[in-house]
């Protein structure tokens, strides 16, 4: 059930394996101030000793802006019943409220999909798609705030791109070293 609680209330999980540093947090911070309604429409998800399990970073935000409640979602003990009820009925495995509880925490910091990088460029406004928290390019012509609306097609420089995907962060920061060493303009990204 969705309801709002004290944050005093609210422990953060030790075995979370997700952090937040720096930019993103200021992103993840002025998110939750621009629409402070996405909270109640995707609360804190608390275990029955209010205990995140998923949700750590929106509540290191809202302790960064000193809030006195936050909205949370518990999972109790009736829906791991439910869950094993159907896991019973799709003959799988059922688990137990705590590997249920586990799982959710790893869950919810996992992206499925992939962006629709020509939906976004042409669909969206790049800069303000970085301010959601979005690592993407920021196109120049989105930044332009002066209201010009001169023709600009004698400006267009062709840009040519080269994306690589790597097995590790290790490998990722060596490649990227080798690059920028050579020359090339590059920049981290990971999805």
């Amino acid at each position: 059930m969705k309801q709002q609680i004290k944050i005093s209330k609210v422990k953060g999980n030790p075995k979370n394996p997700r952090i937040i540093k720096n930019d993103k947090f200021k992103k993840l911070v002025n998110s939750i101030i621009s629409i402070p309604a996405f909270m109640k429409l995707r609360p804190i998800i608390l275990d029955k000793d209010f205990m995140v399990i998923g949700g750590n970073m929106r509540l290191k935000a809202h302790h960064h802006l000193n809030r006195k409640e936050i909205w949370t979602d518990i999972f109790t003990q009736a829906d791991c019943d439910e869950m094993n009820e159907i896991a019973i009925e799709e003959k799988r495995e059922t688990k137990t409220y705590l590997e249920y509880c586990d799982e959710i925490t790893i869950k919810d910091n996992v992206s499925a999909g992939e962006w629709e990088y020509d939906m976004l460029a042409n669909e969206w406004d790049s800069v303000q798609l970085n301010d959601f928290g979005l690592d993407l390019w920021e196109n120049e012509d989105d930044k332009q705030t002066n209201g010009d609306l001169n023709d600009i097609s004698d400006n267009i420089t062709e840009e040519y791109r080269v994306e690589i995907e790597l097995i590790s962060e290790r490998e990722q920061e060596e490649v990227f070293n080798e690059l920028t060493n050579k020359g090339y303009k590059c920049r981290i990204l990971t999805f």
